[in-house]
């Protein structure tokens, strides 16, 4: 026998009372979002409250310690404060180092670097690109290359990785057992804006820990331009230890002033510790416009 709920009023009003009345439920919307809308306009009325309190202060050590303050208070008023301030008087790029320091302590570098993206349109734009890139090379070595990658290959991230890429290579490279594995995936990368930068920060840290690995990998490949840089580095920092075998390498450099930089001061020390192996390496060269400005330069040396 079927029981309707009019039959039995206990049942029916166990059932009902399972369903907000009409008016209960249409009112839950409207008060979300007046709520939502009333926490925003308080972030805004706290936001003006802290920025006349950041630009009360005397100089920038003294608004550096108010920020961190404010940052620990409330984290988005603090920042919508910044929005605003006066980068004339106060230093912008000391804050965004703070600022680096404070949002490196979160684990999701990407979702740090989005929320960043609220001062794209405002006078503290900059902060966005140089907390950013500060972020990215902070993490780098603690993400996988696949996703840095991924990441600045992104139209939208070009700003950002115009400052990060030898930063972000540096770290993509440090504490890496297979030093030529990084940097063959750099290089083998699709076509991106700034690879050569992002490739040449990998080399120059390989270069820091390893120079005669990195030599032997550079003696292998075909040329790029991020070889060139590194190759001008190795060559102002080894050129008095060894010039005579650092010569070799400053001859390579394929970009002509870079060349002829690197070989100049290459040869100056090479003079200078032994004029007769000077006089016997510029016997051998046969280009005439190098020889003359060397020879301009760093002089004859005759017997």
């Amino acid at each position: 026998m079927s029981v309707k709920f009019s039959d039995n009023p206990a049942l029916t009003h166990h059932k009902l009372s399972q369903v907000p009345p009409l008016e209960k439920r249409q009112s839950q919307p409207i008060q979300q979002n007046t709520v939502e809308k009333e926490s925003k306009q308080n972030a805004l009325s706290k936001a003006d409250y802290y920025l006349q309190q950041m630009s009360e202060s005397s100089n920038d050590n003294e608004l550096l310690k108010k920020l961190t303050e404010l940052l620990a208070e409330d984290e988005q008023a603090a920042l919508e404060a910044l929005k605003n301030l006066d980068y004339l008087i106060f230093s912008g790029r000391r804050i965004g180092r703070l600022l680096v320091t404070h949002f490196a302590q979160y684990p999701d570098i990407i979702d740090s670097i989005s929320h960043l993206e609220m001062f794209k349109n405002s006078q503290a734009h900059f902060l966005y690109e140089d907390v950013a890139a500060g972020l990215l090379s902070y993490h780098a070595s603690h993400m996988s290359p696949t996703t840095l990658i991924a990441f600045i290959s992104q139209d939208k991230h070009t700003s950002i990785a115009l400052k990060a890429t030898p930063s972000v290579g540096r770290q993509m490279m440090k504490n890496k057992a297979d030093s030529a594995w990084v940097a063959d995936t750099i290089a083998s990368m699709p076509n991106i804006k700034n690879k050569e930068s992002l490739l040449y920060g990998a080399l120059e840290q390989w270069l820091q820990t390893d120079p005669n690995g990195l030599l032997n990998y550079l003696s292998i490949q075909a040329h790029r331009p991020a070889y060139d840089r590194v190759i001008s580095q190795y060559v102002h920092q080894h050129k008095e230890s060894n010039p005579e075998q650092v010569l070799e390498w400053a001859e390579k450099i394929e970009n002509p002033e870079s060349r002829y930089m690197a070989i100049y001061a290459t040869a100056q020390e090479l003079a200078r510790k032994s004029p007769e192996t000077y006089r016997s390496w510029i016997a051998k060269i046969d280009e005439p416009e190098l020889k003359s400005r060397i020879e301009e330069a760093v002089g004859i040396f005759p017997h």
